[in-house]
């Protein structure tokens, strides 16, 4: 919306400049504002193509739609899943895991290169306090997580669950510092963990801990 208001006003001025103007002068007095809109425009243009590399580059923590706060760090978070891939190809099969990884990738969407786009889910509204109430501070608990370090999580491995014909792969993440934070707030440990594929749904009502690890 800024564009068209600045390029609104600069026309305006233009025309008001160029009827107080001689003949002569009118000309060089266009090329001039047409100048100086091409510059502008190249100016937003890099801006916004800088937000959008920030975006893709994001690390730390996110409020998704009220509904969750997950940790970002693209490049870390990649590095780890590449780092088991091959242990879920031996256990799943190349064209299944492929076929499972879009399946995926439609849930949580990718990267502006096409990658797969990864995250640990740290807390959500589905869960409950250890008091057995709804958990409605998530606005503080982002805040808090902002002093959490992924330097400080250890991946352990990839992790395997079926329920029937389905299975749902996983990198199995020991991070202290986020059940910490999660006791701090209430909560009760989860099972962090970066969802890397799944063949028709992911599986929520299985532990996704070491317990999980292919062997």
């Amino acid at each position: 919306f800024l564009l068209p208001a600045l390029m609104l006003k600069m026309a305006r001025f233009s025309n008001a400049t160029k009827h107080a103007l001689a003949p002569k002068r009118r000309s060089v007095f266009a090329f001039a504002t047409a100048a100086a809109l091409a510059l502008i425009i190249r100016f937003i243009v890099r801006k916004l193509s800088s937000l959008r590399a920030k975006k893709t580059s994001l690390s730390g923590p996110v409020l998704f739609k009220e509904t969750f706060v997950s940790w970002h760090d693209d490049t870390l978070l990649t590095r780890w899943v590449n780092e088991y891939m091959h242990e879920a190809e031996k256990a799943v099969g190349d064209d299944a895991l492929r076929r499972a990884i879009d399946k995926k990738n439609q849930r949580d969407g990718t990267l502006e290169d096409g990658s797969s786009e990864y995250h640990i889910t740290m807390c959500g509204v589905w869960e409950l306090t250890s008091s057995g109430q709804r958990f409605n501070g998530h606005m503080q608990f982002l805040e808090d997580a902002e002093n959490l370090s992924l330097s400080r999580a250890t991946p352990l491995g990839m992790g395997l669950l079926w329920d029937g014909d389905n299975f749902a792969l996983f990198v199995v993440v020991d991070w202290p510092e986020l059940q910490d934070l999660r006791m701090r707030h209430g909560f009760k440990p989860n099972y962090p963990h970066i969802t890397v594929a799944f063949r028709d749904r992911d599986i929520h009502n299985q532990p996704k801990d070491a317990t999980s690890l292919i062997r």
